[in-house]
């Protein structure tokens, strides 16, 4: 076996033309992976992507045309089974896309055949109809029908009302932060003594109107449920409940300080305006000196 001397990033090595085979494979992944990451996003919670689409429904593509100089092309797709309509019933909608002849290699642009089937959910922006491959629960079921779970929320999304839960960090909804003066609060109990070196999370939740529901301290390790998920729709339904009793001075400071931030900015639907409940995470910790860091 043929074996190989020198330094790779600096790093002496001595390895059989095998091992060698091996390294380059590592390498072609590791730098062909940026692009997979750069390309990758969450996507949001299925029921609410319904909620926010206008339609919802399976198709399966029946024309492709290309512009003549070939950088774009519409799609036509055959409407199957509607799941959500908005204000009447399309047999078919059409799409336009850039085509492969004018996209920038590194680009997350996404390409679609003739004769696909898929499962849209269509928004409506710039008074046209859209979706998307990337970043959406929109998919490819030529091969892959759809899950049972998703089935599950697309049959039943009658039933789904969104004031019923309680969320957290969605995906098109607004960010929210106190409108109460945090710092006041916290300098009403700077004469307390508290503990160094300590970090505990308060988990609150909020009502539409931006008014605290309740304070509780997260759990660590006891094996307490915090969340109720609902088995259709993926959302927590559970309003907030004591978890546990402060252990120590910090923890109850920090609990009182969580209930008198009564006030914070509304949690809306960036496209409907809406405002519904939802849930935050305090996180508090004491320095070496003694001192309360608040983060929300």
């Amino acid at each position: 076996m043929i074996k190989l001397i020198g330094t790779v990033f600096g790093i002496y090595y001595t390895t059989t033309l095998r091992t060698m085979r091996t390294i380059f494979i590592l390498f072609i992944l590791l730098f062909t992976s940026n692009y997979v990451l750069a390309c990758d996003c969450e996507k949001p919670k299925i029921a609410l992507e319904f909620y926010n689409s206008e339609y919802v429904f399976k198709g399966k593509v029946t024309q492709k045309v290309y512009s003549d100089d070939l950088s774009s092309y519409l799609i036509t797709v055959k409407v199957i089974n509607h799941y959500k309509i908005k204000d009447s019933l399309p047999k078919e909608f059409q799409f336009p896309f850039r085509s492969k002849h004018n996209y920038n290699k590194n680009s997350c642009d996404f390409f679609i055949d003739k004769y696909e089937s898929l499962l849209l959910y269509v928004k409506k922006e710039d008074n046209s109809y859209k979706f998307s491959l990337m970043c959406s629960n929109s998919k490819r079921i030529t091969n892959k029908p759809i899950s049972t779970k998703e089935l599950a929320i697309l049959e039943n999304f009658k039933k789904f009302n969104l004031n019923n839960y309680i969320l957290e960090k969605e995906k098109g909804f607004s960010y929210s932060k106190p409108i109460t003066n945090v710092d006041s609060i916290i300098s009403m109990f700077k004469k307390n003594k508290i503990e160094k070196k300590q970090f505990s999370i308060v988990i609150v939740d909020i009502d539409e109107k931006g008014k605290l529901i309740n304070a509780n301290l997260h759990y660590k390790l006891e094996p307490i449920k915090y969340k109720i998920i609902d088995s259709i729709f993926g959302l927590n339904y559970l309003i907030n409940k004591q978890y546990r009793k402060p252990e120590n001075n910090f923890e109850s400071v920090i609990l009182k300080i969580s209930k008198k931030i009564t006030d914070w900015l509304p949690y809306r639907n960036l496209k409907t305006g809406e405002a519904v409940r939802h849930r935050k995470y305090l996180k508090f910790q004491s320095s070496m000196k003694g001192e309360l860091i608040f983060e929300y």
